[in-house]
């Protein structure tokens, strides 16, 4: 009998399966264990890097809708969000003080216009 040579892959010696010693044989339990645990945290990384995905789309398109919205907004209508918001805040804005000083035409009437 000939002494069998490793075999060469690439830049990496392969040993014959006949070399391989039986100690090595006995952890291929383990390394079947880690390629399922590996294989699990996997599928656990596409499942979360899905679930991402479909929120950014969602708050993506959340945005769209909201931006289109503001587009068609008119300045009547953002005057009125202004006021609102100032509201809430209990601050005046200059137009809220432009319609509270005796003699405002403009900006007073509007909020009482019929729409």
């Amino acid at each position: 009998m000939t002494a069998e040579k490793p075999l060469s892959v690439g830049a990496q010696k392969v040993k014959p399966a006949a070399q391989i010693p039986p100690a090595a044989l006995m952890d291929s339990e383990s390394l079947n264990a880690q390629i399922a645990n590996l294989k699990k945290v996997q599928n656990e990384m596409r499942m979360m890097k899905k679930k991402a995905t479909l929120e950014l789309r969602n708050l993506e398109r959340k945005r769209q809708r909201l931006s289109k919205k503001a587009r068609l907004l008119s300045d009547k209508d953002l005057l009125q969000v202004l006021q609102l918001r100032s509201e809430k805040s209990g601050k005046k804005t200059a137009v809220e003080e432009a319609a509270s000083e005796p003699g405002a035409t403009a900006a007073g009437s509007s909020a009482n216009a019929p729409l």
